[in-house]
């Protein structure tokens, strides 16, 4: 069994546009991960501020049951892999247990069509303080190394 509840939401960034989505996930009650809700559109200027509601939200969610969403489909990609080819993932939890924020930029599989381990150097631990201090400039960091499709 997991020994750190956490909330947990994905930040994924358009590799053309540097367009910003954020999609909420949640534990599910047998363990599983699980993206809730839809891709939302967010501004550079309000990404703190959505991450944080996205992380209470899910945290509130923890180990309930949701309705499955589709998010992918109703975006203008409408499939996964469509998705997946011109976005890369900065991943943001909050752990309550020791009030750390993880915040990561992840590697890209292309056979698999998913995102792995963090890129090396694009991996951030902070204190709530921390976050709340570097949260822009971590961001910034990790937006410009999302590269742009060739």
């Amino acid at each position: 069994k997991e020994y750190k509840m956490r909330g947990s939401i994905r930040i994924y960034v358009n590799r053309e546009t540097k367009g910003i989505y954020s999609l909420k996930e949640y534990k599910t009650q047998v363990g599983f991960w699980r993206v809730m809700g839809n891709l939302v559109s967010v501004s550079r200027n309000n990404l703190k501020e959505s991450i944080l509601i996205g992380i209470k939200e899910s945290l509130d969610s923890y180990e309930k049951t949701i309705e499955k969403t589709d998010p992918f489909r109703q975006s203008p990609y409408k499939t996964w892999n469509r998705f997946f080819k011109y976005h890369d993932s900065i991943s943001c939890e909050y752990y309550v247990q020791t009030k750390e924020y993880r915040i990561a930029l992840k590697i890209r599989d292309e056979k698999t069509h998913s995102y792995g381990s963090p890129l090396p150097g694009c991996e951030f631990t902070l204190t709530e303080n921390e976050f709340d201090e570097k949260f822009d400039e971590i961001m910034d960091f990790l937006i410009n190394k999302v590269k742009m499709i060739k």
